[in-house]
């Protein structure tokens, strides 16, 4: 509710107050009005970090009064930032035209992995899934394509404001031996659990524009993972895999086209050809190769 983030960005504002720093570093437009406030009173310089289309997130789409507050919110803080970043191409372009400042791209890829992929033999028929169980994610669809996907375990990682909903769905569905909830899990367990899937899934409903010009992490953990994927035809992904084939994208949600993707991968072949691309990915999607990117030591001489 609007009380929770007035309350939360007058914390902020009082923790920083009285505090030394040169610099604030705002995460989304719900940090940006702290950041802004901080920033006009002691001088630092503010960095505003755009981790998503916020005044277009799902929750928000169609409250336009909520909506235009956060659109203020936003012009407020980017006026006063030093430096903004975003997450992806589509987002840097849309809001640096949006806000007229520019937004550099740094995509949030892990480190990469030092690990070997695990044989095709060795991984399980597991379709995984990563994130927070929000609306929008695919989950119900994915759920409900179960039953026709009887050689296949679901294993959902995280937890979310539907959780309850999609426990119920299972039961209804009697499929509390083929889907499993695994609760947050730490960085190490989410890798290991990465590395020894068959599929990775990343589904997200076309209603929101902060869904459509996402580029999710977990994308990249998969292909660090070596774990092959199913993603929305969204552009940062059509991109990502029409350079690296580490995946497939679909267009809708439909059970008929989520199986087929799944079933697409039962193929030796086209699984190999995968693993493979994922292998070429990951030398490029890494955050030794994001780092370089930063302005920090710009930022730091100024």
């Amino acid at each position: 509710s609007w009380l929770f983030y007035a309350e939360y960005n007058v914390k902020l504002v009082l923790f920083n107050l009285f505090r030394n720093s040169d610099y604030i570093y705002s995460v989304d437009a719900d940090t940006l009005l702290a950041g802004g406030i901080i920033n006009t009173i002691k001088k630092n310089k503010l960095i505003y970090d755009a981790h998503e289309y916020f005044e277009y997130s799902p929750e928000i789409i169609n409250k336009k009064l909520i909506q235009n507050i956060w659109n203020r919110i936003t012009r407020f803080g980017v006026s006063r930032a030093k430096y903004c970043i975003t997450v992806c191409k589509s987002l840097s372009k849309i809001m640096g035209k949006q806000f007229g400042k520019e937004f550099i791209v740094i995509r949030n890829t892990p480190t990469k992995s030092t690990l070997a992929f695990i044989p095709i033999e060795n991984r399980k028929k597991i379709i995984w899934y990563q994130g927070v169980l929000n609306i929008g994610r695919g989950l119900e669809e994915m759920i409900q394509c179960m039953p026709q996907l009887p050689e296949y375990e679901l294993h959902l990682a995280g937890d979310g404001d539907i959780a309850n909903e999609l426990k119920q769905l299972v039961q209804n569905l009697k499929l509390e031996s083929q889907v499993k909830f695994l609760g947050k899990l730490s960085y190490n367990d989410l890798i290991e659990k990465n590395r020894s899937s068959w599929i990775g899934i990343n589904f997200l409903s076309d209603t929101s524009p902060s869904y459509y010009y996402s580029l999710a992490n977990k994308t990249f953990d998969y292909i660090q993972a070596g774990l092959p994927s199913i993603h929305m035809n969204f552009p940062e992904y059509e991109e990502i895999i029409n350079t690296y084939p580490v995946g497939i994208v679909i267009k809708t949600l439909t059970s008929s086209e989520i199986i087929h993707a799944v079933k697409n991968y039962e193929s030796e072949i086209k699984y190999s050809e995968a693993i493979d691309a994922c292998n070429a990915a990951a030398k490029e999607f890494c955050w030794e190769n994001e780092a370089t990117s930063l302005p920090w030591r710009d930022l730091l001489e100024t």
